[in-house]
């Protein structure tokens, strides 16, 4: 069994800086930094434990039968079908830009800015609420809101997630989607949209995100990969 090892600096209450992993191939331009830094270069914030409570601190206020989950299964169920049929490196790309990490903060972001989050949750309010998440996701591509780090900064959940170091709690407000290109969003949420629109279709097609796993569409319907992303989508 194979273990790769990841540098890793402790920061203090938990908070770590961790090395970026190794590319594998090209995924497309990313967006330039000050200095001529490269963003693929340069370690991250590691605030998984602040994070967990944080989430923990909302489930504490959900009523039974809260959609959270759902609605972040959803979300990747909808990222894993609308990279059908791209090849390899927009799949790659599609990928990073629309991480598991990424649709988790989506998630908490549209949680944190409503005043009473714990209302307006349940079952009932499904497909209301993955609609909110989907057009704050594609608003954050384009550049019409931003996507800040849920705990890191000035405008961070730092009273919910207990104490942080000084130097991150006082940090600049992290944009997670900062380093990507401006033209690959701008797909990536169109192919965002079209596909949240087919949703209901393609689930009745291909099921979930484990079947997505381990099966492939059927022969009649066994999309012909493209190079980059579609042309046509809305």
């Amino acid at each position: 069994m194979a273990v790769r090892l990841i540098p890793a600096v402790h920061l203090g209450d938990g908070v770590f800086l961790v090395a970026p992993p190794p590319p594998s191939s090209p995924v497309g331009p990313l967006s330039e930094l000050p200095e001529g830094l490269r963003s693929d270069a340069l370690w991250g914030v590691n605030t998984a434990r602040q994070e967990q409570k944080l989430l923990g601190w909302l489930q504490e206020r959900a009523p039974p039968g809260a959609c959270y989950l759902k609605c972040l299964q959803l979300l990747k169920a909808l990222r894993d079908l609308g990279a059908r049929g791209l090849d390899p490196r927009a799949a790659t790309q599609w990928g990073r830009i629309l991480s598991s990490y990424v649709l988790k903060t989506v998630l908490l972001a549209v949680l944190l800015c409503e005043r009473a989050p714990e209302q307006g949750w349940d079952e009932a309010h499904l497909g209301k609420r993955m609609e909110q998440l989907v057009r704050f996701l594609r608003d954050c591509l384009l550049g019409r809101q931003t996507l800040f780090h849920c705990v890191l900064g000035l405008g961070g959940a730092a009273a919910e997630v207990g104490p942080l170091p000084k130097v991150l709690r006082e940090a600049a407000p992290v944009d997670l989607l900062a380093a990507f290109d401006r033209q690959a969003r701008e797909l990536v949420a169109a192919r965002l949209l079209s596909t949240w629109r087919r949703l209901p279709q393609l689930l009745r097609a291909y099921g979930g995100p484990r079947y997505l796993a381990r099966c492939s569409p059927p022969r009649s319907q066994r999309p012909q990969h493209t190079q980059g992303f579609p042309k046509d989508e809305p």
